[in-house]
């Protein structure tokens, strides 16, 4: 079961079982050289989508239309993990 999320990409914010399309983020940074910090995209991307406007004159829809749903980020591991040989 789905915890909801607190803060949502715009208007993406319908129940899972009635989502169309589900978002989620990805908080990686260890493919990143010298300046890291990517870990932190999903969370600001959701916090400056709060001003976007949800209708689309290009393809003539609005986001609220549409079923989609933002669920969080995921929770990836960053420890090693030892494999045994046999």
């Amino acid at each position: 079961m789905l915890t909801p999320n607190i803060e949502t990409f715009i208007a993406c914010e319908s129940s899972y079982e009635d989502a169309q399309t589900v978002l989620f983020g990805a908080p990686y940074d260890s493919t990143t050289s010298y300046r890291p910090g990517t870990r932190f995209a999903s969370r600001v991307i959701r916090s400056e989508s709060f001003g976007l406007e949800t209708y689309s004159p290009y393809q003539d829809k609005d986001l609220e239309e549409i079923q989609v749903i933002d669920s969080g980020d995921l929770e990836l591991s960053f420890g090693r993990v030892d494999l045994a040989l046999a």
